[in-house]
Parts: C-alpha cells; sequence; structure tokens
C-alpha cells in the first residue's frame, strides 16, 4: 500500500502542476469545461479498488476562475491515469468542494471529504484557504498539495504539506531568473506584450531602458515615482498584485484614473475612491497655493458625470 500511495501522490503532482500558476494567473477560464463536468462525487475506498483524491478551491464567486483552472487541470490528468490503468489496478476519483476562497468554507469542504474517503488533498488553490486548512491537514497527517497557495503560512503547518508554486516573496526573484534566462527583452521587441506591469531592480534599467520606444506609449515603463524601479522586488509584485495603480496628470493638468467596477460595489468603489483622492492630497506640493482640487467626477464607461465634492480632503 505504500508503493502504492507513493505513485497516487506523484499523479496528484503531475495533475496538479498542469496548473500550477492558476492562483496567480489573470487568464481566463471556461468554467462550463466539459473536464468539469466529469467530476466524480462518489465516495470510495482504496482497498475496493477505488481510490478518492479530494480537491478544494473557489469554483464560484469572484476567484472561480482559479478554482475551476485546477479542477479541469486534475480531472484531465485523473482520467488520463485511468485510461492508462490507474495506479497499481486501482481507479482515481477526483471530489472537489468550492470553497468560494473563504477559509471557514474551505475548512468545512476538508471535513466533508475526510468522511467521502480522501486519501490526499489538491488544494486549496488559494492562500487565506490554504492556511486554514493546512492546520487540519497537518492534525490528520493528510498529504497536502497546493498547486497555487503562494502565501509563505499556506504550508507550514507539517511536514505532510507541499506547494508548487513560489512563495510570494519568491515571485519577484524567480521573475528576474526568467528573464535574465529567456532573453525577455528580445522578445518583448520582437512583439510579445502578455503582461501589465514591468517591475526593475536599478542595475536593471540599463537594460530594460532599450525598451522604452516599447514600452513607453503603453504607458509600462519602470519609473522610480511610480515604485516599479525598486531594489524590493518582492513588494513591488504583492503591491501589483493587490491592484495598485499609477495616475498622472495630462497636458491639461487633469487626472484620469479608474477607481474599480460596477460590479465591485458602492462600499468598495467608495474606499478605493478615498484612497486615490488621499493619495492626490498627500502629494500637494508645499509651494502650491489655494485650492489644489478644482474639481472632481465621477463616472461609467459610458455613463454620465457626477460631480463629487472633495472639501473633506481639505485640499
Amino acid at each position: 500500500m505504500k508503493n502504492a500511495f507513493r505513485k497516487v501522490a506523484a499523479a496528484t503532482l503531475a495533475a496538479a502542476m498542469m496548473v500550477p500558476f492558476a492562483g496567480c494567473s489573470k487568464n481566463e477560464s471556461n468554467n462550463d469545461s466539459s473536464a468539469a463536468d466529469n467530476s466524480v462525487t462518489s465516495v470510495a475506498d482504496g482497498e475496493n479498488g477505488k481510490l478518492v483524491i479530494g480537491g478544494i478551491g473557489p469554483i464560484t464567486g469572484a476567484a472561480a476562475v482559479y478554482g475551476n483552472a485546477v479542477k479541469n487541470g486534475a480531472q484531465l490528468a485523473v482520467n488520463e491515469i485511468n485510461a492508462a490503468g490507474g495506479v497499481n489496478g486501482m481507479t482515481l476519483e477526483l471530489n472537489f468542494q468550492d470553497d468560494e476562497h473563504d477559509p471557514e468554507k474551505s475548512v468545512n469542504a476538508y471535513n466533508t471529504l475526510k468522511d467521502a474517503g480522501m486519501k490526499l488533498l489538491v488544494g486549496t488553490v488559494t492562500s487565506a484557504p490554504c492556511v486554514a486548512v493546512s492546520a487540519e491537514a497537518a492534525k490528520d497527517n493528510m498529504f497536502l498539495l497546493t498547486p497555487s497557495g503562494s502565501a509563505i503560512d499556506a504550508i507550514t503547518a507539517g511536514d505532510n504539506c507541499f506547494r508548487v508554486c513560489f512563495t510570494d516573496p519568491g515571485q519577484g526573484k524567480i521573475a528576474a531568473d526568467y528573464i535574465a534566462d529567456n532573453d525577455t527583452v528580445a522578445k518583448i521587441n520582437g512583439g510579445w506584450m502578455d503582461f501589465e506591469v514591468v517591475i526593475a531592480t536599478p542595475d536593471m534599467m540599463g537594460v530594460v531602458g532599450r525598451l522604452g520606444k516599447v514600452l513607453g506609449p503603453r504607458g509600462l515603463m519602470p519609473n522610480p515615482k511610480a515604485g516599479t524601479v525598486t531594489p524590493d522586488v518582492a513588494k513591488a509584485v504583492q503591491e501589483a498584485k493587490a491592484g495598485k495603480i499609477e495616475y498622472r496628470l495630462d497636458k491639461a493638468n487633469i487626472i484620469h484614473c479608474p477607481i474599480g467596477k460596477a460590479s465591485f460595489g458602492a462600499e468598495k468603489l467608495e474606499q478605493n475612491f478615498n484612497a486615490l483622492m488621499e493619495a492626490v492630497a498627500k502629494a500637494k506640493p508645499a509651494a502650491a497655493k489655494g485650492q489644489y482640487i478644482k474639481s472632481c467626477t465621477v463616472s461609467s464607461t459610458m455613463g454620465p458625470g457626477v460631480k463629487v465634492s472633495t472639501i473633506k480632503f481639505g485640499v
């Protein structure tokens, strides 16, 4: 049984590696994929010729793209392994539970999977739920492999917990190594633009500077004032992933800056608006006299503008 478990663990790793960056990516995923429809929810035991692999991640809600990517990739791997004869004569079954990117729901999903006969876990997909579930898995000595939980604490609960993707602090270094190893400058000059932010260390600006004609017109050129030229690449990467934005004046001294999407809801949009206005007010030069912000208007993409009072920001 130990040899069988090792093979199953290796198979699980193969399944997870099909989508190692799901939690860190912004690529779209088809939530209605036929692979997702093939997920098996019946209870099985390895001793009866079947072995249940548990999975936990968001397959509904705002983070569903990540969970569905892992679920679909793992199911494809399970199907392929079963088609090749399974593992030591056993058929694998994937039971994937939705946690909606909520730690409490993720722990509940873990307990559901234990009751269903789970022998090892692929997940959880996102970091905060993984921290909660790994603590429970450590108590049970349950093999846990997260494909994309990048927080350091996601797997520190026990020696039974493993991860596929890089930790948050390591992503900046790994990205820099990737650039060095894959001649990324030449790729960008050749037309590759599959990124949204460019971050560089000061010593790399001599190299990145050669991309000025390509990155400059797109607003992607690293800038110390914007925090995208920094020796602390890991921090800059974390801020960029959290949604940090850059604003600037146009020739008419007007700032055009997004504060979110209509789907964010009124409370989050208000928080983002206040954060932007506070940043603008804080940037007021000491020598500036009189009214600093003349007017402020908020609108949806194609909607009418609504004027907003800026008196509370004191500028």
